[in-house]
């Protein structure tokens, strides 16, 4: 029995890596927005994972400035801090097709290597793929910002 709690800690333990921490300490773009054009909210109410995202876009629908503020766990904030850096300067077209990636990433889908690459940082979080409880965490901010855009698309 305790082998087993052991083990489970140390894989769950693996999740938590430099750069996931490093966003959840440190996120990016942690600003309200002065005059956003797009604002997203979302609750997650089984675990409490909270996300406020604040965008300003042009005429061309050309992100020009994020703010994000995550409130939850580490996984939740790290995922909406990455959000944040990849959005910047991207078409509310590019961000659908990123997350359509991301999304697949997690879901297990088949995914080229080449698209993948489109996703930087948040890679780091396909080790969450073994924790299927987690993945939500991933997807807050991303479900919400497309729920979003999607009247704009």
């Amino acid at each position: 029995m305790q082998l087993n709690i052991l083990l489970m800690t140390n894989n769950l333990d693996q999740i938590y890596d430099e750069v996931i921490l490093n966003h959840c300490k440190n996120p990016r773009n942690n600003r309200t927005i002065l005059n956003p054009n797009i604002i997203c909210k979302a609750i997650n109410p089984f675990c409490g994972d909270e996300v406020n995202l604040e965008l300003r876009s042009n005429s061309k629908n050309t992100i020009l400035l994020v703010g994000i503020k995550s409130i939850g766990c580490a996984i939740n904030q790290a995922s909406s801090s990455m959000l944040s850096e990849l959005i910047y300067g991207k078409t509310l077209t590019e961000i659908f097709r990123l997350y359509n990636i991301f999304d697949s990433m997690m879901k297990e889908k088949n995914v080229k290597e080449n698209e993948l690459n489109k996703l930087g940082e948040l890679n780091r979080l396909k080790i969450i793929k073994e924790h299927p409880i987690r993945i939500k965490c991933c997807l807050l901010s991303w479900k919400t910002l497309v729920d979003e855009i999607n009247i704009y698309i």
